[in-house]
């Protein structure tokens, strides 16, 4: 197979290529978690879905980490306290509603309020952990770059 010699394309077509790409993984990305919630609601049952959860994660940890090695953080959202809080909002948000959709969905999902209101709150606290690590990460890598250590 040979190479494609992308010095044919001018700066446009390189920058026009790379949005390509990255709307097609924000697609590919956006498509799967929806299966992957679909699936959950439909079945309850983290067996089925179980495959999914792993691409899903091996894709989550690419982009993080590659990310983070080249002191990037995000388009459009700024590294800060408030943007990590409102994200593990919407995160926990997000889980709030999957679950009392679910309940009122079926007589068999028998997780109660609190246990839901419990899973929304662990599940803001591990994600504004997450962000926040990442966040000092961020900083780390950011100070290295811009002082010229790599």
């Amino acid at each position: 197979m040979r190479k494609h010699d992308f010095s044919q394309m001018d700066e446009m077509q390189r920058e026009k290529l790379l949005k390509i790409n990255g709307n097609g993984m924000k697609l590919c990305a956006l498509g799967l978690l929806a299966a992957i919630l679909i699936q959950w609601f439909l079945n309850g049952d983290f067996s089925c879905i179980m495959g999914e959860l792993a691409v899903y994660g091996l894709l989550t940890m690419y982009i993080v980490i590659f990310y983070m090695y080249e002191g990037l953080w995000g388009e459009r959202i700024r590294p800060s306290w408030r943007g990590n809080l409102l994200i593990s909002g919407i995160v926990s948000a997000v889980i709030g509603v999957i679950l009392m959709v679910r309940k009122a969905a079926g007589p068999e999902f028998t997780m109660g309020v609190p246990d839901i209101l419990l899973r929304m709150a662990i599940g803001f606290l591990a994600c504004f952990v997450a962000l926040t690590v990442l966040l000092f990460m961020y900083r780390k890598r950011r100070q290295a770059l811009d002082s010229g250590e790599e």
